[in-house]
């Protein structure tokens, strides 16, 4: 009985721990080409909402470039929501971050 206890929380943390890694997918070059093309798409209807009379050209594509970034980071870890592809992410949002800071503010 004792046995049985012990082994029922360490079965059900491996249960645990399998069904994470059920549906997550690779993200391929050609998957991020794709998921590039239907944001930018995205990107121009944000952008066309935007009324350019209450902020300016450069807030405006500020604010489209955010947009970009934060839906490709949201499709990406919709794929792939792993620990390793979070960190893969969160690494290319910090690097998309970096360029978008340099391209407004140098």
């Amino acid at each position: 009985m004792c046995k049985l206890i012990l082994l029922t929380p360490l079965l059900l943390l491996s249960m645990a721990l399998l069904a994470q890694d059920a549906g997550k997918k690779e993200i391929t070059p050609q998957v991020l080409q794709r998921i590039k093309a239907d944001v930018d798409k995205l990107g121009i209807k944000f952008k066309q909402s935007i009324s350019a009379e209450e902020i300016t050209k450069d807030e405006i594509e500020f604010s489209v470039d955010t947009f970009k970034l934060k839906h490709i980071a949201g499709k990406r870890i919709d794929i792939n929501y792993s620990t390793a592809g979070i960190n893969v992410t969160i690494e290319s949002l910090t690097a998309g971050y970096d360029k978008l800071m340099n391209k407004h503010y140098s």
